[in-house]
């Protein structure tokens, strides 16, 4: 699911901490009755979320918890990633008998696996909705004027600064995938005449942004959906967008680049052209805005509402991480495959050339 423990480990918390909830989704138990009754310290019950051990984990999952055993070889799974080893006969009897867990039922393949990890969210997060009301954490920046345009692109630098695997659903390209040549490009403000001192605090927040991409390519990955009619329309001459086609064919040249180069970064092809853009900071941060204006009639559409919206509480950003993937999964899984995708944007190169 994530190449990196880290943002397995921030899943793996998050399911540990709705199963101490109960399905009623009252505190059920708290961390210390949970260290009390298995004779642990509470700091043993607080550090699974960083580095527990196989035996502890299943401890709290069997006689703390009282799991069923696919859910434990779910947790066991984003714990140990590539080592992930299935339960074995005396982990399953400290809750129940082997013979009522037979290996027909396991889950051992990664598809398996992850597709369990969405299904517990999905069940989690209808259980809140059913509850009614609740409190959402986020921010909204409705100003088009040049200091909105430098608050988005501070906003955007502090949750992409943040640990984790971004996640993305656009119409084009990211513009952190700009090659070196284009890095200028990126400081403009739409339809505004900034002054040089705001288009200079532009630049830079930029430039800081691209050092985070890079840096995160490596650590944690990075995975983007976009659709093939609009990167086919991106790469036409009758493309309305802000960069001219030689510029837009430089870009795409460079997304194939940094595909090959990062092992962790992936592109998948849809059918569908997004009517708003997600992006997503792992599971602790989420943002979307509206699409790029090109796909508008007139090129100087009347605009209201907000730039972009930001929401920071778990509920919300779960909810967009379950639809993103989906999203992805609904995608035949030649579109995902990187060397398709490669060979894919370099036919869709020549075909526009």
């Amino acid at each position: 699911m994530f190449p990196h423990e880290f943002d397995r480990y921030r899943i793996m918390a998050f399911l540990l901490r709705q199963a101490m909830l109960g399905e009623s989704h009252q505190r059920k138990i708290t961390q210390e009755e949970l260290a009390k009754r298995l004779g642990v310290s509470q700091a043993t019950i607080s550090g699974l979320a960083k580095k527990p051990n196989r035996a502890t984990l299943i401890r709290v999952a069997t006689e703390g918890l009282k799991l069923h055993p696919r859910t434990i070889e779910v947790l066991l799974w984003l714990f140990e990633g590539e080592e992930y080893q299935p339960l074995e006969e005396s982990e399953i009897n400290r809750f129940l008998t082997y013979e009522n867990y037979p290996a027909a039922g396991r889950l051992q393949a990664p598809a398996e696996l992850r597709a369990h990890v969405l299904f517990l969210i999905e069940q989690l997060l209808v259980r809140r909705h059913d509850k009614g009301a609740r409190s959402v954490q986020t921010r909204m920046i409705t100003d088009w004027n040049e200091a909105g345009q430098l608050d988005f692109r501070d906003e955007l630098l502090r949750m992409e600064e943040k640990p984790g695997q971004r996640m993305m659903f656009a119409k084009y390209p990211s513009l952190l995938t700009y090659p070196h040549s284009l890095h200028g490009q990126s400081a403009r403000m739409g339809d505004l005449d900034p002054s040089e001192q705001k288009l200079e605090a532009a630049a830079t927040i930029t430039d800081r942004r691209r050092e985070v991409f890079v840096t995160n390519l490596t650590k944690f990955g990075e995975r983007c959906i976009h659709s093939r009619s609009s990167l086919l329309r991106y790469l036409s001459d009758d493309s309305g967008h802000r960069l001219n086609r030689l510029q837009r064919r430089e870009q795409v040249e460079n997304m194939i680049a940094l595909l090959q180069r990062y092992d962790s970064y992936e592109v998948a092809l849809a059918d569908a052209e997004p009517e708003t853009e997600l992006a997503l900071k792992s599971t602790v941060a989420a943002c979307l805005r509206a699409t790029e204006r090109d796909t508008y009639p007139n090129q100087n559409p009347i605009i209201c509402g907000p730039l972009y919206v930001y929401w920071y509480d778990e509920t919300t950003i779960y909810s967009f991480y379950l639809q993103f993937e989906r999203a992805w999964d609904s995608i035949h899984p030649q579109y995902r495959d990187k060397n398709f995708v490669v060979r894919w944007l370099e036919r869709a190169l020549y075909d526009t050339a």
